[in-house]
């Protein structure tokens, strides 16, 4: 079952990037949207806060 439970991380990570990156910016070529993720998902696993996260850098996994 551990792709069952592993879809939830996923799904959950691209509807971040869809209402945080994506639909903000409306990107109006694949070269600027990969830019454009590439720098989100930067942004998203070493300074965006998670909710419920126990240690400041989620991207990093638990201890």
């Amino acid at each position: 079952m551990l792709e069952a439970s592993d879809n939830v991380f996923v799904e959950r990570l691209w509807r971040s990037a869809k209402y945080e990156e994506v639909y903000i910016r409306g990107y109006e070529n694949p070269r600027g949207a990969r830019q454009g993720l590439g720098q989100y998902f930067g942004y998203y696993n070493h300074e965006r806060s998670h909710q419920g996260a126990r240690i400041p850098d989620a991207g990093r996994g638990l201890p």
